[in-house]
């Protein structure tokens, strides 16, 4: 697919639902199927569309790093900022964006950089990136637990293991514990087997613009922030860091709660966001 061909996302959208429109992003190991139980309780309150990024889902053609467009955090920023144009152009309005993770990552990015539409909000649950963290406690506690998590990965991606096994020890890895990767339903194993191409990707994707303090600052819309009381340390850093800088959002940490909510319990990922949402209209 070529950088042109980003704004056709916009007409390939699976839409759900009717009112204000709320745009899913999903994050590494997934595409747009993974939120197919968090659209059924947002559509009954939000026109809710989900598109599958760039190089994401079945049947995508991966070669051997670097691709082109390169694959990362930047080119799906733009994708990003593309489809929603569409979609103000479409609804002759702003629509709200909810990122999980990586993809919360891409949504703030895209909100933040030349040429972001506007927003109605911004909701993100569990980002990952650490540009804006500036105390040496926090940026420290980032990267032990970045070592721990991906460490032995980029490992077993060197040696070439199979990305069955890469997948395997990325989901549990990010859920917390041995295992995670298995517990899951087989539908949600199948989509993440389905983007195990994508991990080399996302491992060896090149530097990118990153979002600052600075740009944080100019962030005219609300934003949502939520992590998991029990998640890793790297995705506890980096949402509260968030918070720090943004000290207008709202953010919540949800007991019992980890990195994988959306997969886990995607009821009460859902009334967390739309219990965001009333809030900041509030």
């Amino acid at each position: 697919m070529t950088r042109a061909a980003a704004a056709d996302f916009a007409e390939r959208l699976i839409v759900r639902g009717a009112g204000e429109p709320l745009l899913l992003v999903h994050g590494a190991l997934a595409d747009g199927r993974i939120w197919q139980p968090v659209v059924e309780r947002l559509a009954a309150h939000f026109q809710v569309h989900v598109f599958t990024q760039r190089y994401f889902g079945p049947g995508a053609e991966l070669g051997a790093p670097p691709l082109d467009p390169p694959f990362g955090y930047q080119t799906h920023a733009r994708d990003l900022q593309a489809v929603l144009h569409r979609l103000a152009l479409r609804h002759g309005a702003p629509a709200h964006v909810l990122g999980w993770s990586y993809g919360a990552d891409v949504g703030l990015l895209a909100a933040t950089m030349d040429g972001a539409p506007p927003l109605r909000s911004v909701i993100l649950y569990e980002p990952g990136r650490h540009q804006h963290l500036i105390e040496a406690g926090p940026l420290q506690r980032y990267a032990d637990d970045a070592a721990r998590l991906f460490g032995p990965l980029f490992g077993a991606v060197q040696r070439g293991e199979p990305l069955a096994r890469c997948v395997e020890m990325l989901i549990d890895g990010s859920g917390g514990r041995q295992g995670c990767f298995a517990a899951q339903p087989p539908w949600i194993r199948q989509i993440e087997l389905d983007n195990a191409a994508t991990v080399p990707h996302q491992l060896q994707q090149p530097a990118s613009r990153e979002v600052t303090r600075a740009d944080l600052q100019r962030l005219a819309c609300p934003v949502v922030l939520g992590r998991g009381a029990r998640t890793a340390e790297l995705f506890a850093v980096a949402t509260d860091g968030l918070a720090q800088a943004l000290p207008g959002a709202r953010h919540e940490v949800l007991d019992d709660a980890g990195h994988l909510l959306p997969l886990e319990q995607p009821q009460r990922f859902a009334q967390w966001v739309l219990d965001g949402l009333a809030a900041v209209r509030a």
